[in-house]
């Protein structure tokens, strides 16, 4: 089975921005590619995923539901849900690197302590 590199994956996104319409991609190093993180992390197992911008996006193009920000209220609301401490492991890096907000990162910490006790 081949794996791809970022830069071999980034180009083959474009094509897939242009087909499918949107700005965001995820992708697999198996070079697939899925418009929800969740079943790209399915199939990678313990594989690697890229999140993928289109950098040039096409006119007309409309953000998402899901690439607006989470609030913190609905960030919340999610974690009480999660089970999972790998899933909320990959929350806290991204909302570390991303938003960074300070009540999002607290409740994602503790939610993990709980877990691992």
């Amino acid at each position: 089975m081949k794996t791809y590199s970022l830069n071999e994956l980034n180009e083959r996104a474009k094509e897939h921005f242009d087909q499918l319409q949107v700005n965001k991609l995820f992708a697999t190093s198996d070079g697939q590619f899925f418009l929800m993180e969740n079943r790209a992390q399915l199939h990678a197992g313990k594989g690697t995923v890229h999140k993928i911008k289109n950098e040039e996006p096409s006119e007309g193009i409309k953000p998402t539901e899901e690439e607006k920000p989470t609030t913190v209220k609905e960030l919340l609301v999610q974690i009480e849900q999660i089970e999972d401490v790998t899933t909320l492991n990959d929350m806290l890096m991204a909302e570390i690197s991303g938003q960074n907000r300070s009540t999002a990162v607290k409740s994602i910490e503790a939610k993990i302590a709980h877990l691992t006790k």
